[in-house]
């Protein structure tokens, strides 16, 4: 008769602390490093007309989380949320404004 090889662990309040400062760690070195897709379009605004708009070269220069907390949901699993997020975007843009 065989045995199943297994491996059993703990993971404890400290352990997944721990986790979401080495996460967003690399989150906040990850975002610094990420491109953004240049966006354009148009709308239709009453009186104004018609609103052509362009941004692009978007990069993100700072990211800063006020709160965010990881805690443990019985039956579930891990439960992370974040609040009071910032976050700083330089980028060039155009804005085309005429009559409809």
């Amino acid at each position: 008769a065989g045995t199943n090889p297994a491996l059993k662990g703990r993971l404890t309040q400290n352990g997944i602390n721990y986790g979401l400062q080495v996460g967003m760690s690399v989150l906040q070195s990850h975002l610094k490093t990420m491109s953004i897709p240049d966006q354009s379009g148009s709308y239709s605004v009453p009186i104004i007309g018609d609103v052509d708009y362009r941004v692009s070269g978007m990069k993100i220069q700072d990211f800063e989380l006020q709160y965010s907390e990881v805690g443990f949901v019985p039956g579930t699993g891990i439960k992370l949320s974040i609040a009071h997020a910032r976050i700083v975007i330089t980028g060039n843009w155009h804005v085309e404004i005429g009559r409809a």
